[in-house]
Parts: C-alpha cells; structure tokens; sequence
C-alpha cells in the first residue's frame, strides 16, 4: 500500500527533525549529548557516571547498587498490523479544538507526524502515548501486590521486606483487571462513529491492602466528567462510591505511576504538557531476568538493553492544590511504551523504571508486555519496590462486563 510506504518512513524523518531541532535549539544545553553506547558494551557501578545522560534516574540507581547493562543493536519495532492501518486511514482527520482535546480521532496513532516547530507538539505526544500502538486494549494481572526490598550493609545485595512491604499503606490490590472501551481495533468496541463510547477505560481491583477489599474505577471521555470510583470493603460488606483521581496522586503513587504509566496513559486533560527535549536513552525492550537469588540475599543481575530515541516529556497537574502528582517521564519514540519517570510527592522526586519483552497475541498481532518494574521511592532511604510480570498477565481473556458494576457485585 502506497500509504503503507509513506507514513513509516515518515516517523523516522520526523524523529531525525526533532534531534536536529534539539540539538541546534535552546534546550540543547540542558540536554547534553550522551557517549556512544556501542553494541557489546557494559554499564556497571564502575563506570554508571559516564553514561548518566543516556540512564533514566531509575536506572542510574540500580546500576549504582549492582545492575550491570549489556548494550545491544537498536531494533525497529513493528506496530500490530492492524493499529498501523487505523493509523493511515483515520489519523489525517484528527486534530485538537480549542481546549486541546481530540477531534475526530477514532483509533491507531492520533498524530504520526509532529512537526519540530510545533507549539502542540507536547500535548500531541502525550495523546500518542495515550493511545499508542502497544496500549493494550485489556490486560488481567494476578499476584502484584507490592514487593518491598532493603539493602543490606554492602548496599548490593537485599531482601525482601516482609514485615513493611506496603509501608505506605497504598493498599494495593493484588489483582487487577483494566478494559478499554473507547478507541479500540477489535469487533467488542462500543465506539460510536466518533470513536467514543460511554465510557473510556474501565478498571478493577481485588484483594486490595490487608483487608481484602475491592475496588472499580469508571472513566469518561467528557473532559468535565470526574471518574466514578467504588471501594468495597469486608468489614461493612457495601461499596462506597468515592471522589478520588485514578492517575498517579498522592495515595496511589506506586501502584499508579507504574501500572497506570505502563498500561494506562493518565488523562491528558489533567496535566499541562512542556517537551523538555529528546535524549537518546537505553530503552530495556527485550529485557531479561535481573535478579540473581542466593540462600541469604538477592542481588541484580544483567540485561540487555539498546539506544532508544525517547521524549522527555513533564508532567504538571492543571488543577492548584490537586494531590495528582508532577512527573517527567521518558517515552520511546517509536512505540510510545514508558522507558521511565521521576514522581514528585514532594520536592525529590520518587524513581521508576519499567523494563519491557516482545511478544505476539493469541491472533499473531505484535505486543509490547511489562517484564518487571522498578520503584525507588525518596522516603524511605535504602529501599525500593521491584516487580517481576513475567507470567503474572493475561491479555485475550473474555472479561465479564457485570465486573465493572458494583450493583451487580451485591
């Protein structure tokens, strides 16, 4: 297809355009250009200072404490065949109105060409990592509640923190089932002709803190609409609808900031968008396992990971006096998945850092899936929470809709 031909090339000129405009432009200086990462090199804690540029925080810190890095050859990443033929037949119709929400967007990649000088080109990249081509459109998770782990006294080697692990008191839920409703490839959408529907995402989680509660989140595509939120707990046997923001705020901010950054974009609206620039980063696409465990302590181990071009993109919550949280997060320019972010709960940011593995779908389509997560929060000094994903996913399950109704959970 002539289109085909067109529009693939044309994300790798549009990102060539940017690192030129970056590199010649006024943020070049805050940018600084990052060493060569050659193909078999190996970043550990005795040279991490020299390849900070090219580390999210996340990452710099794991290394610092034993993660070594083998770097490999950049690949390209095929988007699922399908997202890629929404994207040629209905992104050139998509545009933002005068309040910077979609118009006339109904699936694939809202905007594949952002031109460098453009004004909206924050705003525009942050609605194509919304709904960018590896957002799955539903993912079950079972057996992720948090996993707390301190350092011991050689600060390399840690074990689990089996008596705080939630020292937060996040009350994370160790199952979770995410659906999207809205913009969908599939024949199960409820889409209307606009690429709407009555609802946008739909979320659940069960088994949630140490009472075991339940919890549902409904979002809407209107941009005055608040979520509908329900918590159900064993000790009252209801649910209570609550007013409270599924994005990452400040009593959800491991959970949301990497299993929501991860799988479920925050809403665009919330934030104003500034693009600090873009940075040549190892992006951990096809990582491996990166614990070694011992009888006593576990250590981390080695992955690979390749030179990504990635946005740098902050995050600043529009509402004064919200509890939704600042961040700066580095997405990957080709498949908009998350390489990582710093998480403002306060003045020092907390660190995340998700690692990544190919795979295929039950229908053959091309799929990013979350092989672990790293959390590094500033409070608590000497520890951070790790999470392995490998094997704890479900993507092609038939979900029930009565799951999402708490009226039909009483």
């Amino acid at each position: 297809m002539v289109i085909t031909a067109i529009i693939k090339p044309l994300r790798a000129i549009v990102i060539l355009a940017f690192t030129l405009w970056f590199a010649t432009g006024a943020t070049a200086a805050s940018l600084a250009e990052a060493p060569t990462l050659r193909p078999g090199t190996v970043i550990d804690r005795n040279n991490v200072d020299k390849f900070a540029e090219a580390l999210n925080p996340a990452m710099t810190y794991a290394i610092a404490h034993g993660l070594s890095v083998k770097v490999v050859p950049t690949e390209r990443v095929e988007w699922p065949t399908p997202y890629q033929q929404a994207t040629e037949k209905y992104s050139s119709q998509v545009s933002l109105d005068e309040n910077d929400s979609l118009k006339n967007y109904i699936a694939g990649l809202p905007f594949p060409s952002i031109g460098p000088a453009d004004p909206k080109a924050p705003i525009k990249i942050a609605y194509n990592w919304r709904w960018g081509p590896f957002i799955p459109e539903q993912v079950s998770f079972s057996n992720v509640a948090a996993r707390t782990f301190n350092f011991q006294r050689d600060d390399l080697s840690f074990v689990r923190d089996s008596v705080n692990p939630d020292f937060r008191n996040e009350q994370t839920c160790d199952r979770n089932i995410v659906l999207r409703q809205a913009h969908r490839l599939d024949a199960g959408s409820r889409a209307d002709g606009a690429g709407e529907s009555q609802l946008q995402w739909e979320g659940r989680g069960d088994q949630c803190g140490p009472e075991q509660g339940k919890f549902i989140a409904l979002l809407y595509p209107e941009a005055h609409r608040q979520p509908d939120s329900y918590v159900y707990l064993q000790a009252t046997r209801k649910w209570r609808r609550l007013a409270i923001a599924t994005v990452p705020n400040q009593s959800c901010s491991y959970t949301c900031a990497q299993i929501y950054m991860e799988y479920t974009p925050p809403e665009t609206r919330l934030y104003s968008w500034k693009l600090v620039g873009m940075r040549t980063v190892l992006g951990c696409l096809n990582a491996g396992a990166a614990f070694e465990e011992s009888r006593s302590a576990m250590r981390f181990g080695q992955i690979s990971c390749e030179p990504r071009s990635a946005y740098v993109l902050e995050m600043i919550p529009v509402a004064a006096g919200s509890d939704v949280l600042k961040a700066r997060v580095y997405l990957d320019s080709e498949t908009y998945v998350y390489l990582g972010g710093e998480i403002f709960r306060d003045q020092k940011p907390d660190l995340s850092s998700a690692f990544w593995m190919k795979d295929k779908s039950a229908s053959g389509r091309n799929r990013m899936v979350l092989a672990a997560d790293l959390y590094v929060p500033d409070d608590r000094a000497g520890t951070f929470l790790w999470l392995d994903m490998r094997g704890r996913q479900t993507f092609d399950n038939q979900v029930a809709e009565e799951l999402f109704n708490p009226k039909a959970q009483q």
